[in-house]
């Protein structure tokens, strides 16, 4: 998130920025939690990791409309952040299966 302040002087008009806190690729930028993004984990660990979450799920539309724009296409947001209701169960048995293979 990017601010600006302006702020006058005298004549002189001055403008701060404040810019954006640095983007962790790894944390949901929803809720904070891990989002346990497959890419992510095998650009960290070294090991090939098996097809990532996201691509077995539907993701809610309202969970990505209310990501802030610095978000949006660099981060990816967790399981319990994209789904809802019984799907939500489905996800997580999935990453429980992978988080075995992965070991």
């Amino acid at each position: 998130m990017t601010s600006s302040v302006t702020n006058t002087v005298g004549n002189v008009m001055t403008e701060t920025v404040a810019k954006a806190p640095p983007i962790d690729a790894a944390q949901c930028p929803r809720c904070g939690q891990p989002n346990r993004c497959a890419m992510e984990v095998e650009k960290a660990s070294g090991l090939a990791q098996p097809p990532c979450w996201c691509s077995f799920i539907a993701f809610e539309p309202a969970a990505l409309a209310s990501l802030a724009p610095a978000a949006r296409g660099r981060v990816c947001i967790c399981a319990a952040c994209a789904t809802s209701g019984p799907s939500r169960d489905n996800v997580t048995k999935r990453i429980e299966k992978s988080d075995k293979i992965s070991d």
